[in-house]
Order: structure tokens, then sequence, then C-alpha cells
């Protein structure tokens, strides 16, 4: 078992709110396709018993699955399906599968659908997940993560009422914000299908594809991923005017490119010369943030020559960062307009602290 299966079966378990009893009983479906590759019937390991029917033509049980037999689907007309599932989805879902992507196909590929309520798809080399809700717009696919030719990738999509999560290979790849509420109840003979939306042919999306344990759960993976934190904190004293501060750095490993980091910074902050000002910027992989702007503290000292070093804290979130290593470091320099100040970063032995959030 690699990495990548360690921690897609971390994931899963962490899925399962119902005590597991025979193999996928804590999901509400679950397809592993096990069945002799002249079966045209594969049996759900849930408690639903939402046995799918395969097509007889573009679909076949074979031997090369992701974990023995798996589903093979053309692209064409290959497709696996239940008239009328249990499905009892109302506040989350999770939805996910092993994917082998034999050819590009077409633009919008679904992998599983239960129309009206859900799909999991890969659009344009992606995958996404659409979601209807009771009150919420018509639903369309969001979320990012690639989903390469010709290599298993496990792929799945989250909803938890205010969000939808989409994680490739166990990895967070998207998080989009959907405050839309109950999922839409849909009527008992819309059917779930495997490998094709509808059987219309402007809806069908069919996936070119082998398919392998797919799982539906009423229960929303990632819940309590953000946030995270990361924090730096210590004793000393920059006496710079201008430039980089020492020690006042950290990294943070950014999950997902539509999240942001957001700064608490707590230290002390002197200006002194009469009638001038210090500016103090917490900078993103040597960059100023560009949204909403930088993030920057400026302090006036004015008629006095005070010599304070008052205690502060600065708060600021930058959003638009991509996903990755972000190093965090911070500067002083002149307030534009004002110059030949003297400026000082902290106090004795008073505690400077910066922490970063990935927040949503």
């Amino acid at each position: 078992m690699n990495d990548n299966d360690t921690r897609i079966r971390t994931l899963e378990s962490t899925v399962a709110k119902i005590p597991a009893g025979s193999a996928g009983a804590q999901f509400i479906s679950s397809f592993d396709f096990e069945e002799a590759t002249t079966s045209l019937t594969t049996a759900d390991a849930s408690n639903n018993g939402n046995t799918l029917t395969v097509n007889n033509v573009g679909s076949a049980i074979i031997a090369q699955g992701h974990s023995r037999n798996g589903l093979l689907l053309d692209g064409i007309s290959g497709y696996a399906y239940n008239a009328a599932p249990k499905l009892a989805l109302r506040e989350e879902l999770t939805v996910s599968a092993w994917v082998f992507r034999t050819a590009a196909g077409g633009a919008s590929q679904t992998i599983i659908a239960h129309e009206g309520q859900f799909s999991l798809g890969i659009i344009n080399n992606s995958v996404q997940l659409a979601v209807q809700t009771e009150t919420g717009p018509v639903s369309a696919y969001v979320g990012t993560g690639t989903v390469p030719l010709n290599s298993w990738t496990h792929v799945m999509g989250s909803y938890d009422g205010v969000g939808i999560r989409i994680f490739v290979n166990g990895m967070l790849t998207s998080y989009t914000p959907y405050s839309n509420g109950i999922i839409k109840t849909v009527a008992a003979n819309v059917p779930l299908r495997i490998g094709n939306r509808s059987t219309q042919p402007a809806d069908s999306e069919f996936l070119t594809a082998r398919v392998d344990e797919v799982r539906i759960s009423p229960t929303a993976e990632g819940r309590g991923m953000f946030p995270r934190f990361t924090r730096v904190q210590g004793y000393a004293g920059d006496d710079a005017d201008n430039g980089l501060l020492a020690g006042r750095a950290l990294t943070v490993v950014k999950r997902a490119d539509s999240t942001g980091l957001r700064i608490v910074w707590s230290d002390n902050f002197r200006v002194q010369i009469i009638n001038n000002a210090c500016r103090w910027e917490v900078l993103f992989n040597g960059t100023s943030c560009t949204n909403p702007g930088s993030l920057v503290f400026d302090k006036y000292e004015g008629a006095t020559t005070s010599n304070r070093h008052d205690p502060s804290t600065f708060v600021g979130t930058c959003v638009g960062l991509a996903a990755g290593n972000i190093a965090i470091t911070t500067r002083v320099g002149p307030t534009p307009a004002y110059s030949g100040a003297d400026c000082y970063t902290g106090w004795k032995s008073q505690l400077f602290s910066i922490e970063a959030e990935e927040v949503q």
C-alpha cells in the first residue's frame, strides 16, 4: 500500500460516523465491482442494497481494477445504474472513487451522479462536484484538481451545507463557499448512475475510464481541516529603520488555492523623531499582498520625542495565494511621504508573536 492509499483509507475512515458492520456498511452506497467479468450486476456493500446494473454495451467488469476487479467505461455508451436507489442524503454528502482515465474523452464526464441531487465529474481534466439544494441556485460544477491520464487517481468531493471541498489523492485541492443548506430530495425513480449523467444525448457526459471503489456517504469529509495554524515567537528586538526584520518570519504549507492566510502580529513598535512615521508590512514569498492589498501597519510620532515602545496587534487576511509553501516575512521602512524616522521593533524582553492561519 503506497502513501496515497494510506492517506485515502484514513480519509474514508473519517467520513464514517455509522459503526461498520459488513464491508462498506458505513456508507449509503459502496461499489467494489468484484463480481465475475461476465456479470451484468454489481453489489452494493452498504446496508441499502443499491445493486447496479451494468450496461452490456460499452461497459464491463474487468480484472484491471484498482483493487482486483473494476468497471470499464468506454466513454461512448458505457455506464452502470440503479433505477430506484435508497440514498438518505439531507445535510451533508461525500462521494469518491478511484479513476483510471484511459483517454481524454469529452470536456464534461460524469463519475457518479444522482440527477437533481449531486454529480461528481471530470470537467476539463479537473475533478468537480455539483450539488442541488432545496433553496439554492441551479447546481453547477465547482472545484479544481487535475485528474491525469493512464494512472489511478483517487477523487473525492464533499458538501457540508456551507461549502464544497475537492480532494485528489487525499489532498485538498479546492474549497468553494456554497452556503445553500439542505440537499434537495428527489423522486424515488431517479436513477443513480456511474459513468454518465443521463440517457439524454445532450446531458450524457460519458466517462472514458476504469473506475473502482465508488463510495457515497451522508457525512462531509473535510470538517475540521481548517484552520491550518503556524506561529513564530521570541524576545528579540530589531533597530532596523528600513528592511527585513530578522527572526520575525515563518513558513506555512497552504492547502488550497481558494483559502486565505490570516495574519496576527503582536509586537512592540516605536517611532522616534518629531512628525515622522514608520511602516511595518507582512510579505508573502517576498512580495506584498495583492488581494485585498498590502498588509501594513503605520505608526506616527507627533510633536514629542517620548521614545515609547507601544504594544500593538496587527490583523489582516491575504487571499489569492496559491497552495503550497508560503514564506511569510516582515519588514519595516518609512511611511510614504515621511522619511528620516528612527524605527524600532520589539522592546527588551517582551514577547513578540506572529501567527498565520489558513481560513476559508
